[in-house]
């Protein structure tokens, strides 16, 4: 099992808690619990596992010199989030509003096995480490190239199965494509990160474009060709919007926009 530190997943009255144990001096034993709040999916008991992670938590419980500017400049990386469904969550962290989507910042922790894991930035950590905004972006944007590498996209009709095609009722597909991250993680984020890409797609295929942010991790592209009826389109992005996504997600999730690319440039 790779060693993190992982001191900073727990809340903010443990870490109070600490806090004045450390000031105080005190030299008395004192007891953390280690719970959850209650049974997943609804069952009436559990079994406990994993308690080596418990123990390589507690023996690793550090702060180390990755809670600094220097280390977030180098190791922060975007995503992209809707608006209205993470609103209060937005309120403590730090983001940068796109249309009607916003940048949030994730820093990469360091595992025996690479970055596997990773913190969102809040408000107060900006504030106390007095971190530049400007310069937090533009970290932010090399960083997300070099963690998840170039952009890819992908023809769906390339990959759905042949045999799947020909139950399509429609006798030519529509022709869609995703673009996504080399690593196929956080592929959202280049919308915003590298619109030239989007111009570059857009010349290529020779075309405007329908960009819809499926999820974080990737954005759906269909040629303006393949279908001319907007407002149709925008009553199936509404209607998964209202009935496929989670109301109050835990953490941020999907999002779905729509969005065009006409004669090379990026309009709402």
């Amino acid at each position: 099992m790779s060693t993190l530190n992982l001191t900073l997943l727990t809340d903010l009255y443990e870490l109070t808690m600490m806090q004045g144990y450390y000031e105080s001096n005190s030299n008395e034993t004192v007891i953390f619990d280690a719970f959850y709040r209650k049974n997943p999916c609804g069952n009436g008991y559990a079994i406990a596992a994993g308690l080596d992670q418990v123990i390589d938590y507690i023996k690793n419980l550090h702060f180390s010199d990755w809670i600094t500017a220097e280390y977030i400049y180098e190791h922060v990386y975007i995503q992209l989030v809707g608006n209205e469904r993470n609103a209060d969550f937005l309120k403590d962290h730090v983001h940068i509003n796109f249309m009607d989507l916003s940048v949030i910042f994730r820093i990469a922790l360091p595992a025996e096995d690479g970055y596997n894991s990773s913190y969102l930035l809040r408000q107060t950590h900006m504030d106390y480490l007095q971190l530049d905004m400007d310069y937090l972006r533009q970290k932010a944007i090399q960083n997300y190239e070099h963690f998840f590498g170039m952009s890819q996209l992908i023809n769906i009709l390339d990959i759905i199965p042949k045999k799947l095609l020909s139950t399509l009722p429609e006798k030519k597909p529509l022709e869609f494509y995703v673009l996504t991250t080399q690593k196929r993680i956080f592929g959202a984020s280049i919308i915003y990160a590298f619109p030239e890409t989007l111009a570059r797609i857009s010349s290529e295929l020779d075309d405007d474009l329908y960009i819809l942010p499926s999820s974080i991790h990737e954005v759906l592209i269909l040629k303006a060709s393949e279908r001319r009826d907007v407002e149709g389109l925008r009553e199936i992005v509404c209607s998964v919007n209202e009935e496929s996504l989670p109301v109050d997600p835990p953490q941020p999730a999907s999002i779905v926009a729509t969005i065009v690319i006409h004669n090379s440039a990026l309009i709402t």
